[in-house]
């Protein structure tokens, strides 16, 4: 059985169906999601309902919980307080419910699932380097987990007591160590590579590829700006940070 793993979708419903398209085509059938369906983008309900029409295993991302609970505006910057303010009253609220029920941590397909980092789920922390990696590595059970948040793919490998780091390709983890994947963001790409992220995970194989789509990026600017949201969030898809 092949998963697509997509994180950080928020919203950008060009960008899912991309990688929804190139996901079928490397024959992935179940779909996992570790957080932030929603947020920045411009077609938040309709990314909600694809995933939740494919039974994606889900966890909530920060923007998730904001868009349920005002009260985490304040955790965010400008730009992503304005567009959880634009996306809320867009859900219904049998999505809203949705939302709200998602857990912090999951599993799926024998991997664990979270969106910023397994020691510590609700403080909403990023992973950016082998060090902050090595306490969610330590705390995860069994050799694989999949999280999101920072928009930058990568492997994180636990061997020997050492982490490192690979910025993308395909890795299969070895007997006795563990691996952290990030799959990078579908909607909003923060590595200076504009293309969609995502990953395909072969369970049988035991491997996890990280893949790259184009999408028309010029198409969601618009809509963007159509919509009213701050502007940034349409200039910084062309940039890819």
């Amino acid at each position: 059985m092949k998963y697509a793993v997509l994180a950080d979708i928020h919203g950008n419903r060009e960008a899912l169906e991309a990688v929804l398209e190139a996901g079928r085509a490397r024959g992935a059938e179940r779909y996992i999601c570790p957080g932030d369906l929603v947020g920045y983008g411009p077609d938040p309900e309709w990314c909600l309902r694809t995933l939740r029409k494919l039974g994606a295993a889900a966890v909530r991302g920060n923007h998730d919980a904001a868009v349920t609970d005002f009260s985490r505006l304040k955790d965010l910057n400008d730009n992503a307080r304005s567009a959880i303010l634009w996306t809320a009253p867009r859900l219904r609220p049998g999505d809203l419910e949705y939302l709200r029920g998602l857990p912090l941590v999951g599993r799926a397909a024998g991997a664990v699932l979270f969106h910023g980092t397994l020691a510590d789920p609700a403080s909403w922390k990023y992973i950016f380097t082998p060090e902050d990696a090595r306490p969610s590595l330590e705390s995860l059970e069994g050799n694989l987990g999949f999280f999101g948040h920072s928009h930058r793919p990568g492997f994180f490998r636990l061997r020997g007591g050492e982490v490192s780091f690979s910025p993308g390709g395909k890795i299969r983890p070895a007997p006795g160590e563990r691996v952290l994947v990030n799959p990078g963001s579908v909607g909003q790409p923060r590595d200076r590579d504009r293309r969609a992220s995502f990953a395909v995970y072969d369970r049988e194989r035991g491997e996890v590829e990280i893949v790259r789509v184009g999408y028309p990026v010029e198409k969601v600017q618009e809509k963007i700006r159509a919509a009213g949201l701050p502007d940034w969030l349409a200039v910084r898809l062309a940039r890819g940070r």
